[in-house]
Order: C-alpha cells, then structure tokens, then sequence
C-alpha cells in the first residue's frame, strides 16, 4: 500500500520519512487505546470530521469486532443478538462540538475554542492533527501548544510554507501548494493515505 501510494503521487516522496514516522505515531496511539483528535477551521473543519469518520468505522477493510464485547453483550440481551457493528479507533473532531466552540468563543474568545476543548479532554499518549492551509491559525496553534502541555504528540498539516505552527508542532507535513483549495486536496490525499494504512495495521 505504502509504495503503490507514493507511485501514484510523487509529489509526496519528500513527505515520505515524516509521513511514515507520524504513520508509527498512529499506530503506538490506536495500539494503546487512546484518542485521535482533529482541529481546523473552514474547510480544514470539514476535513476534521470526514477523517474521524473513516478512523471510527470501516475504511476500506472489514473491522471485526472485539470478542469480549460480542460475548458481554450477547450475555446481556441473548444469543445471536449482538449488533453489526465495526472495530474502530477513537477519534474526535473539535469542530463538530457546536454548541461547545460558541460558548467557548462567546465566553473566553475565538482563538480558545480548540485548545480549551483540548485541555479538558486530552491525555498523555493521545495525538492531535492541527489542519491549517496557512500554519498561521491562531486557534490551530494554541490548541498544539495546549496538547503538547498535556502530553499529546501533535502534527501540523500545512501548506506553503508551513507558517508559525511549525515552531509548536512535533512533526509538519507541509502540502506542495499554495492556494487554499490545493492544499486541502493535497491534505485528502494525505490523511486518506494514513487512515488506511493505519487500518491495515491495526486490523489486518
């Protein structure tokens, strides 16, 4: 899978030693049971939800589910009764909080609205993605500031030239474009690559 990737896009190869270190990060944190947090603004907010989406059900592989739980529940309600549901990894993503990003933002101020949501859920192991086309997104930064506080691994995806964040974050990949909307194809490419090889590693 790795190398059929980056022949298919060679503008990534200079990506490849980051991308498989934060792919090793990933699996270290799914393999442990902790949680993958997202942030971003705009389209990088959309981004956020769509990658939590394809970590917390079934990608591209069917995701068996945990015996124990099958046991456990089919001891609960009977036999045979267990629902079908998938193996998946925890993952959130801060923009899909509505009603907690405005209160936060109408409360204490707009720049806070992730790394609050952060220092209250966040634990040491976990890992954050900060999505920012720029790598200047005020909000985006303090939440990596405020995750690597709390022990969390964090990486930037940027593009450009990879903007403030880069100072904060453990690892940037920075996207080979410029304009917004190229970068955040370019970040589909990129974490779709990362949802399924972490899938494959985790669930065969």
């Amino acid at each position: 899978m790795i190398k059929a990737f980056f022949a298919r896009n060679a503008e990534f190869i200079v990506l490849k030693d980051k991308l498989i270190e934060v792919l090793s990060v990933c699996v270290e944190c799914a393999l442990s049971g902790k949680t993958f947090f997202f942030a971003g603004n705009g389209g990088s907010a959309a981004d956020c939800c769509h990658i939590a989406g394809e970590l917390s059900k079934s990608f591209l592989k069917k995701r068996p589910l945990d015996p124990s739980f099958v046991s456990e529940y089919e001891r609960l309600y009977g036999n045979g009764t267990a629902l079908p549901l998938e193996g998946g990894i925890k993952a959130i993503a801060l923009p899909s909080a509505l009603s907690v990003m405005t209160a936060i933002a109408n409360d204490m101020g707009a720049e806070l609205v992730f790394a609050q949501q952060l220092y209250v859920l966040a634990e040491k192991g976990d890992i954050f993605f900060g999505l920012t086309t720029s790598g200047n997104s005020e909000s985006v930064i303090n939440a990596v500031k405020t995750a690597k506080a709390k022990g969390v691994f964090t990486v930037a995806m940027t593009g450009q030239d990879g903007g403030k964040i880069k100072e904060f974050a453990d690892i940037t990949i920075t996207a080979p474009a410029t304009e917004t909307y190229l970068v955040q194809e370019l970040h589909a490419k990129l974490y779709h690559f990362l949802c399924a090889a972490l899938e494959t590693e985790i669930f065969g």
